[in-house]
């Protein structure tokens, strides 16, 4: 195969060989990525992981909270009672108490 030709052009065995030599070098372009670049990167990686937002909504019903996901965050986390759960493993817990009465 040259590199005009596209994989639609191959038979089913050159395709088989193709994805053979594919798997045994590791991918196309598998040089080491210089160390700058990749704490560059992963310092992007962060910045965009820190910045964001899973926004939870909650409702108050006499005496009971419940905690929900905002349409905008559905698949973001998962919200279980007064727990909710980050993708990462990070695990919020609410606890609510009713204020105490100021006393003078």
């Amino acid at each position: 195969m040259n590199n005009r030709e596209g994989l639609e052009t191959l038979g089913w065995d050159e395709l088989e060989q193709a994805v053979e030599r594919f798997i045994a070098a590791d991918g196309p372009g598998t040089d080491d990525l210089p160390a700058d670049e990749f704490f560059a990167l992963w310092a992007r990686f962060e910045a965009d992981r820190r910045r964001q937002v899973v926004e939870v909504e909650g409702e108050i019903a006499e005496e009971e909270v419940h905690l929900t996901l905002a349409p905008s965050s559905m698949g973001s986390a998962e919200v279980e009672g007064q727990e909710i759960r980050l993708p990462d493993g990070t695990r919020i817990v609410l606890r609510f108490r009713f204020a105490q009465a100021a006393t003078a």
